[in-house]
C-alpha cells in the first residue's frame, strides 16, 4: 500500500491547496490500480483533532512544525497507524502545494513496486535532496518524530536551513536534518528514460496569493514544488561525471568542498536502488 503524507498549514491558502492535491491524486490514481490511503496533518490548529472521511486521516496538531508536521500528527495518532496494513506500506511525503504532472501515476506505480526494507528508511525525491519531501518507513516516521518533542514552532529561516541539511537549535533543542539519515535519492543524475525523467528548476517565478514563488519539477515523483526564497541562489549543472559522488565518503567530501569553493549546498545525492527486501 502507498499513503500519501500530506503537510499543511492551518489557513484557507493551504487548506484549498490539500483539497485541490488531495482530488488531483485521486483523478490519477484508483484503488483497484495501487491500494492507497492518505493522512493529512496541518499545523497551527486551534486543538488537536483527527477525523477520518472515505480514505483519508486528517489530523490536526496546534504546533506549527513548517515542513515537519507529518510527524508529530503520525506520532500523536500512533494507535490507529500500528497495524500490518500501515506498518508494511511504503509513506510518500508531499507538501500541499505540490502539483501533479502527467507522469505522476507511472511515477508512483515505480515506488509501489520497490521493497524497501522495514527498518528506519528516508530516500529524498529530488536529486540535492531539497524540500523535505521523498518516500520513508513506517519505522522512520516514529523515529523522526522524537526529533520535534516538545518544539511548538519552526520559524520560516530556521525550516530552510534545516531544509538545505544543517542543524537547528529551537527551545534549547538541536533539530537535525533529514541529511543526517540518509544521503540517498530517487532520482539519476544520468537518465536513460527521456526528458520528463530529470529534475528541473524554473527560472521565472510564479505569482499567487500575494507572493512569487519559483518551481522545481521532481522527476521521481512527477510532482512541481513551488518554493519561496528571500535570497537568490545559483543552480549548479554538474555536467561531468567526476562531480557525481559514488560513495558516502566521496559524498561527504564533495559537499563540503562545493560550500567552501562554490559557495552551494546543490549537492548531487546518491541514487537508491533496492532489488529485494532485507
Amino acid at each position: 500500500m502507498l499513503v500519501f503524507l500530506i503537510n499543511s498549514f492551518n489557513s484557507q491558502f493551504y487548506i484549498q491547496k490539500t483539497s485541490l492535491l488531495l482530488e488531483n491524486i485521486r483523478n490519477h490514481i484508483t484503488t483497484t490500480e495501487i491500494p492507497v490511503e492518505y493522512i493529512v496533518v496541518c499545523g497551527g490548529c486551534f486543538d488537536n483533532y483527527h477525523n477520518f472521511k472515505n480514505d483519508t486521516h486528517y489530523i490536526g496538531i496546534v504546533e506549527n512544525l513548517s515542513d515537519h508536521n507529518i510527524y508529530v500528527g503520525f506520532q500523536r495518532n500512533i494507535h490507529l497507524f500500528n497495524n500490518d496494513k500501515f506498518i508494511n506500506a511504503t509513506y510518500i511525503y508531499l507538501h500541499d502545494t505540490c502539483q501533479l504532472s502527467e507522469h505522476f501515476k507511472s511515477c508512483m506505480k515505480n515506488i509501489y513496486n520497490m521493497n524497501l526494507p522495514k527498518s528506519p528508511t528516508w530516500i529524498f525525491a529530488h536529486t540535492f535532496g531539497f524540500f523535505n519531501i521523498g518516500i520513508c518507513t513506517h519505522s522512520f516516521i516514529i523515529l523522526r518524530a522524537k526529533v520535534f518533542e516538545g518544539i511548538d514552532h519552526i520559524p520560516k529561516y530556521e525550516s530552510v536551513l534545516l531544509e538545505q541539511g544543517q542543524a537547528i537549535i529551537i527551545d534549547n533543542k538541536v533539530v537535525i536534518p533529514l541529511l543526517s539519515y540518509s544521503v540517498y535519492t530517487l532520482a539519476n543524475m544520468i537518465s536513460y528514460n527521456g526528458i520528463n525523467s530529470i529534475d528541473m528548476y524554473g527560472i521565472n517565478g510564479c505569482h499567487e496569493n500575494g507572493n512569487t514563488r519559483w518551481v522545481a519539477y521532481i522527476s521521481s515523483l512527477g510532482v512541481y514544488k513551488s518554493m519561496g526564497s528571500t535570497a537568490s541562489f545559483f543552480v549548479p549543472i554538474w555536467a561531468s561525471s567526476l562531480h557525481h559522488p559514488k560513495t558516502e565518503k566521496e559524498f561527504r567530501k564533495f559537499k563540503k568542498y562545493n560550500i567552501q569553493t562554490h559557495k552551494t549546498t546543490f549537492t548531487p545525492l546518491l541514487p537508491y536502488n533496492v532489488t529485494k527486501k532485507n
